[in-house]
């Protein structure tokens, strides 16, 4: 029966992030290497980086405000947070 028939390829359900922040610091918590990338709420991106691992990262450089953290790794959808530095 061609309806039944398996054609997709199987994707390895990929966890996502761990993200949080700690005072000024961001924490990510990720056993794989990906590409971070911070923004401020006008869409400017602040910071870049590409990680292995898990890392924390001071962010007592930047203002306080709202601002979006984006992961992107192979084979996985971007993962974005928002996060409130005070």
């Amino acid at each position: 029966d061609p309806i039944n028939w398996p054609f997709g390829v199987d994707e390895k359900q990929l966890k996502p992030a761990q993200v949080f922040m700690n005072q000024r610091e961001l924490n990510i918590k990720l056993n794989a290497s990906y590409q971070l990338q911070l923004f401020d709420l006008s869409g400017k991106m602040v910071r870049s980086e590409g990680v292995i691992g898990s890392k924390k990262f001071d962010l007592t450089d930047l203002n306080a405000g709202l601002y979006f953290v984006r992961i992107n790794r192979d084979n996985a959808e971007p993962q974005t947070e928002k996060i409130i530095l005070r």
